[in-house]
């Protein structure tokens, strides 16, 4: 479902330029796609992409954003981050995420904290 990790030996493609990016959505079948991604200074950032302002493309985004904050998909990112992780020979970097993952998601239970608002009061 997910690739977020390339295995060492597969040749990596040549970045595209920009203009060429729709073609690879279309090439690629994508009609949304949410990236997020930590920078240099350490913020956290979100690019999200769309083809076009269709309503596939639109409801297509919608679940994505449905779908983020469920148990099931977080399971799921994590299993394809441990296959990722064993089949480059590092179990130990998925026992570490695992583990602070872990850490953080009790320091917030124990908190007693939840999400700031839920999605319906942007509506």
């Amino acid at each position: 479902m997910f690739n977020f990790f390339k295995r060492k030996d597969r040749p990596q493609p040549e970045p595209e330029p920009e203009e060429d990016e729709s073609k690879w959505q279309k090439e690629n079948g994508i009609d949304a796609c949410i990236v997020y991604y930590i920078k240099d200074g350490g913020s956290p950032c979100v690019d999200i992409e769309l083809p076009d302002y269709s309503d596939r493309s639109v409801d297509s985004l919608c679940n994505l954003l449905c779908i983020l904050g469920t148990d099931n998909f977080y399971v799921e990112t994590l299993n394809v981050m441990k296959e990722g992780f064993v089949i480059d020979g590092r179990d130990d970097l998925f026992t570490r995420v695992a583990m602070q993952v872990a850490s953080f998601a009790k320091d917030l239970d124990e908190k007693g904290e939840g999400p700031c608002f839920k999605p319906s009061d942007v509506l």
